[in-house]
Parts: C-alpha cells; sequence; structure tokens
C-alpha cells in the first residue's frame, strides 16, 4: 500500500510495518503527553507550596477546617429544627 511521505512512514508498506509505526508514533505522543502533565503537576504543587510559604496559609487545612465548619453547621440546623418541630407538636397538643 502507498502512504504518504509526510505520515513518516515509508512510500510502500505492508499494513504490519504501517500497525509498527503508527504503535510507535502513539508511543511517543503518550509519552510527550506523560511528560508535560508531570510537569504540570510539579509546577501546580510548586505554586501551592509558595502561596502557602508567602502567606503562611496552608490551603488544604483551611480545606479541611472549612468542611468541619460545614458539617458543623449543617448538624445544627437539623438540631434547630427538630427542636422546632417538636415545640409545634408540643404546642398544638396543648393549646
Amino acid at each position: 500500500m502507498a502512504f504518504d511521505t509526510s505520515a513518516g512512514i515509508t512510500v510502500s508498506s505492508g499494513v504490519s510495518d504501517y500497525a509498527a509505526n503508527a504503535i510507535g508514533w502513539f508511543e511517543g505522543v503518550r509519552q510527550q503527553a506523560s511528560t508535560n502533565a508531570d510537569a504540570k503537576e510539579a509546577l501546580a504543587t510548586r505554586t501551592a507550596e509558595a502561596l502557602s510559604n508567602d502567606t503562611g496559609v496552608n490551603v488544604d487545612q483551611e480545606m479541611s477546617l472549612l468542611l468541619d465548619l460545614e458539617h458543623t453547621y449543617q448538624a445544627s440546623a437539623r438540631m434547630m429544627k427538630t427542636v422546632d418541630d417538636m415545640l409545634d407538636a408540643l404546642l398544638s397538643a396543648v393549646g
């Protein structure tokens, strides 16, 4: 089968040669994407550390505390609703 030379494959190749070349090309693309992802992850980690060092605030710890506060608020709201329902039931039973 004849192939375009811009694809990086010899002009005339068999299917097995084409498959081998395609797999090699895909592996090269995968390695490049993996390298780029690792670089971006390292950059994000260094940026978060720099922010934490500069501001003196640990973002992960602050988010954890914020989630604890949210859960405490939700529990308190449920408790207040229950007490309100109990008082309404008591007042309706008495009066």
